[in-house]
């Protein structure tokens, strides 16, 4: 450990005398009658003797006595004949907490040591963040197993954070400082100090839906002592980003923090996906030294980007168009227009149509860079966050939180997505068995034969949306209640929240229309706009909620954990059309999560445990929209018809404190069942709540030091997922697994000082494969892109201080250039593709 990473007391003593230990000793025989904080208790363990003293000399009567002695003893108005000892300085060093590790939550519902937590539980700090320049909350949580990225449909591919958890989406299990925040955004962490990932169920502290986990980004706030950073990136797209975090005491009372961040530039090897954004967070403290603090904070993020929606999966591994042995008996050609091609019997149709496909299944990739859009697309994403901290001490036991929030986010859209290639203008009529001729393929002379004649229909697509969120949430943490032998840790508290999301309709081109060129697109080439069609829709959840955990203590080694919440709540969802009509579809409804655990503690930095959880999911509880009300609507998930689907989950793991508490190790083994699914009754598509999934894995994680200089974060995780009661057909049949769901994924990075000036570190990542085509009855050689195949990636960093205030790093992303897919549509028509080899060149200024 470098003196520069140590917090140090400093004791300097120039004169003593035998009265000045005799006074010493008397005082450390005092022992306070009042009851020492655990806050306390910490603090005089990590001082030196003399500070304990001077703890102990505040709390008591008898202790005030014997400072006064000690104060006559050594004052120089007092004739001393004794000899008088000189002593030299002494330096105490503090250890520095370890790095990469965090041992409390900053989430208020937990009041016990993370090694404690009967739950998987990841924190993602800021030294991790920074040594990544994991510039968005989507690069921070590639650092914890389990988490999957999706890609949205229908040209929506970028519409916020959108991933799996577990299993499950994860979309709608986003916090803020405890507070669920929804809306299409793309997080940053300019202004994060933390993530904390709980992994299982989270219904009991958060509420609807926590049925994968909760993510909770933990904000940067004011610190009491000054300190500035700045920090210039340029990567080898050209792409600059510049961060400044300034912090300073204003006076004796208030402390204030801004954060800024700009970042301009294309994505990597993606020369039409360009990003702007910027963003500002203040935020101030009151603190007088009394019981009570206030925080009043801001984050204001400006995003104008143009939409990243993938390129064509064709030529993939994996990729499959169509069937090349059709006959004539699969169609009907009723209504087929022969005077538009070169065919004049449906057997040279059906020929036409075979060569066409086989042509298909053959071709070769497109270009990484092709972008299937406009240079008119773009993406404006404002998010507005306004926040209010209250903490107040009743006493050293009896901690009080309020959070009052008002967030607002909006995202004004458009775009295209590459859909179906085509070589021939004859298409199948989707949904029947009929042939028909697009006249636009006709007039641009696809050929078959000619690839450069190739085209692909562009899905036009937007969204104009806007989320608020009102919320008041509030905390009593009750600590160390004695009921007889028993002692108990409760956290118990009420939330009101109020979520309200706005959605203006915009119409579409019809896919006949939009044909750029499949191997050569130019952006600059016209597409038909998408407009507005006049219809709004509102979606509101109103939420009351109050929830009790309390960690029960047996003994020393035994405690017992129960905890419950009671959501009540009311969803109104509101079609407006632009003839002044308007249609109304409400859900409301009590919902029940509970989670208990029984803890042992063979030692004090070790746990073993053992929990279990409940949490419910009513109707269109993740975006505020409800569908249409009959059992064969087209998303029976958003159907206020149904009952809340119910999630059960039990784990078994244990955590240790190890390498003198400064690595914690982790292994827990989980088992997830969503009960009360939809699923299809009949081919008709008729919905009954009978399903059932399984979700079981182990989760392994070490997080901290190995040695003071060498850090390590490192996760694995299995995940096992099996449909046990389904639908007659589809993904969800019976025997299936889920989708987008890897049965293993790891992590790991790690970085070690070599000495005072550099550092040097690196991770690797494996996505195993994840499953588009669930189904075990299909013939996969028969569907596209049935599965992403797996994948490593690996990652280096170099950091050189040239002194205590100017450092440059260095950070080398897929060193190796490894090709891979990072997420596919459901379709498998479309893919993400992981970023190739790029560096980026970090200058950072402290002062």
């Amino acid at each position: 450990m470098h003196d520069n990473q140590c917090d140090r007391l400093i004791i300097n003593t120039k004169t003593a005398n035998n009265a000045v230990l005799s006074a010493a000793k008397k005082t450390s025989a005092v022992v306070s009658t009042r009851k020492n904080s655990l806050s306390k208790l910490l603090l005089m363990a990590s001082a030196v003797p003399l500070s304990s003293m001077a703890l102990a000399a505040e709390q008591s009567s008898t202790q005030a006595d014997s400072q006064t002695e000690l104060m006559s003893a050594v004052s120089p108005n007092k004739p001393n004949s004794e000899p008088h000892i000189t002593l030299d300085a002494i330096t105490v060093k503090a250890p520095h907490p370890a790095e990469f590790k965090t041992d409390k939550l900053q989430n208020q519902k937990y009041t016990r040591p993370l090694v404690e937590v009967p739950q998987t539980v990841t924190v993602l700090g800021d030294r991790l963040i920074e040594e990544q320049k994991a510039g968005s909350l989507i690069d921070a949580l590639r650092n914890t197993p389990g988490i999957t990225m999706q890609m949205g449909e229908n040209a929506n591919s970028t519409e916020g954070d959108a991933i799996s958890m577990r299993g499950f989406s994860g979309n709608s299990l986003f916090l803020v400082d405890g507070v669920r925040q929804v809306g299409a955004v793309n997080r940053d962490t300019f202004n994060v100090e933390s993530i904390e990932v709980t992994k299982g169920l989270a219904g009991a502290e958060i509420g609807r839906g926590a049925t994968g986990g909760a993510i909770n980004i933990i904000t940067k706030k004011p610190k009491s002592y000054e300190d500035y950073k700045t920090e210039v990136s340029i990567d080898t797209e050209g792409k600059t980003r510049a961060v400044a975090d300034l912090n300073r005491p204003l006076n004796d009372d208030f402390n204030g923090r801004l954060n800024l961040m700009f970042e301009k530039g294309d994505a990597v090897k993606r020369d039409e996906v360009d990003v702007k954004q910027y963003g500002i967070a203040p935020s101030i403290t009151w603190n007088n030294g009394g019981a009570t603090r206030v925080t009043a904070s801001a984050e204001m993020l400006r995003s104008r980007n143009t939409p990243e929606t993938g390129i064509p999966s064709i030529g993939m591994d994996g990729y499959f168009y169509g069937r090349t042995d059709y006959t004539v008996d699969d169609f009907d050609f009723s209504e087929f227009d022969y005077s538009r091609v070169n065919a004049s019997t449906p057997e040279e149709v059906v020929a036409e149509l075979n060569a066409a496909n086989a042509a298909r299944n053959a071709a070769p990739k497109v270009n990484d860079k092709n972008y299937y859009g406009m240079s008119s697309d773009f993406e404006d994403i404002d998010s507005d966050v306004y926040s209010v901290f209250v903490e107040h001490d009743f006493d050293d036991d009896i901690h009080l939180t309020n959070t009052t929030r008002y967030s607002k986010t909006t995202m004004d859209r458009r775009s295209s997505a590459p859909y179906i290639p085509f070589n021939t203008p004859i298409n199948i009529r989707r949904g029947t068995n009929k042939l028909e001729v697009y006249d636009k393929l006709v007039d641009l002379n696809v050929d078959k034969n000619d690839p450069s004649t190739w085209r692909i229909s562009a899905i036009r697509q937007g969204v104009d949306r806007e989320n608020t969120t009102l919320a008041n949430m509030t905390n009593i943490n009750i600590l160390d209640f004695k009921t007889g032998a028993l002692s108990h840790d409760i956290s118990t508290g009420v939330e009101f929240i109020k979520e309200e999301q706005k959605n203006n309709g915009l119409t579409y081109s019809s896919l006949a229309n939009n044909f750029p060129s499949l191997y050569q697109p130019n952006p600059s080439e016209p597409q038909e706009p998408t407009v507005s069609n006049g219809v709004k829709t509102n979606g509101e959840t109103k939420t009351v909620a109050a929830y009790l955990f309390d960690t029960i203590a047996l003994n020393e080694q035994w405690d017992v954990m129960l905890g419950g919440r009671v959501d009540k709540y009311k969803t109104d969802f509101v079609t407006r059309r632009p003839d002044g009509n308007s249609s109304k579809l409400k859900d409301d409804g009590t919902l029940y999560s509970y989670k208990s655990a029984l803890v042992f503690k063979p030692t004090k930095q070790s746990s073993i445990y053992a929990s279990y959880g409940r949490t419910e999911t009513p109707p269109g509880s993740e975006n505020f929209t409800f569908g249409t009300t009959g059992r064969d609507a087209a998303n029976p998930n958003a159907n206020p018809i149904f009952d809340p689907q119910k999630t059960k989950s039990w784990e078994i793991g244990s955590k240790w404190n190890v390498l003198n508490e400064r690595l914690l190790l982790g292994l827990a083994y989980y088992h997830t069942t969503h009960e009360d699914e939809l699923a299809e009754l009949d081919e008709n598509r008729n919905y009954v709540q009978f399903g059932e999934r399984q979700i079981k894995g182990l989760e392994f994680s070490a997080q901290g030091e190995i040695t003071p200089d060498w850090r390590v974060n490192l996760g694995i995780q299995t995940m096992d997922t099996d449909i046990k009661k389904g639908s007659v057909s589809g993904p969800g049949v019976v025997g299936a697994s889920s989708r987008w769901s890897p049965e293993l994924t790891g992590t790991l990075w790690t970085s070690y000082d070599y000495n005072d000036k550099l550092t040097l570190g690196g991770g690797v990542r494996y996505v195993d494969e994840q499953k588009r085509e669930a189904d075990p009855n299909v013939d996969l050689s028969q569907v596209s892109m049935p599965v992403i195949p797996d994948y490593w990636a690996v990652d280096l960093f170099a950091s050189y201080r040239f002194n205590d205030a100017f450092s440059a790093d260095l950070n080398i992303n897929n060193v190796f250039d490894k090709d891979y897919l990072e997420s596919v549509n459901i379709m498998g028509l479309r893919a993400n593709k992981g970023e190739p080899l790029n560096a980026m060149l970090t200058l950072k200024y402290q002062f």
